[in-house]
């Protein structure tokens, strides 16, 4: 079972903070104080302790105003020292002066489709490279070959296919591939 869309970006979020921030305790799905946050993170500098509450929204349309206003409230009651604001759709016009007057970094966080691998290469360094990948049968060892792995959706379905016909009566190999699966295809 796959988690609704919005868990997975705050698991996304969540994830990649956890990587970047070394030293820091980083928890998806928090409470402070009675209030839910998406992530929290948590971390020390002498003898300092420092708060980021983060607040992720996977909505079909921008975010409004009245979000980033509860959004100050709910930061404010956590005492946190940084608060941050992610939509995967944008922000309408009036949240930028808000959040610019409470300290609230808004930022957007989408898929890049147009991104060549060399300028990926530039701006980011793996943790992992995967060369090739394939899939055998549980019975022969055969691999299954595909045309072309391109793209999410293409690259989606054609490993929910290997899962329902070689895998439709072992649920243990259909919820160990899942998250592999989720892993890829953010």
């Amino acid at each position: 079972m796959t988690s609704p869309p919005g868990k997975r970006l705050e698991r996304l979020v969540a994830a990649m903070h956890h990587v970047e921030s070394t030293g820091a305790v980083v928890t998806w799905n928090d409470e402070i104080a009675g209030r839910q946050f998406d992530v929290t993170i948590r971390f020390k500098f002498g003898l300092h302790s420092y708060l980021t509450v983060i607040e992720c929204k996977d909505y079909s349309s921008k975010i409004s105003v009245e979000k980033i206003d509860a959004f100050v409230t709910k930061a404010r009651d956590a005492n946190a020292n940084k608060a941050v604001f992610i939509s995967s759709q944008g922000f309408q016009s009036g949240c930028f002066p808000v959040a610019e007057r409470h300290g609230i970094q808004l930022l957007i966080l989408s898929e890049t489709t147009d991104t060549s691998i060399p300028e990926l290469v530039e701006r980011f360094t793996p943790g992992l490279n995967i060369y090739d990948v394939g899939f055998r049968t549980p019975q022969s060892g055969d691999l299954i070959e595909f045309e072309d792995w391109g793209g999410n959706q293409r690259g989606q379905a054609r490993i929910n296919f290997a899962m329902m016909v070689y895998a439709p009566s072992r649920p243990e190999i259909k919820s160990s591939l899942a998250p592999l699966i989720f892993r890829y295809l953010i």
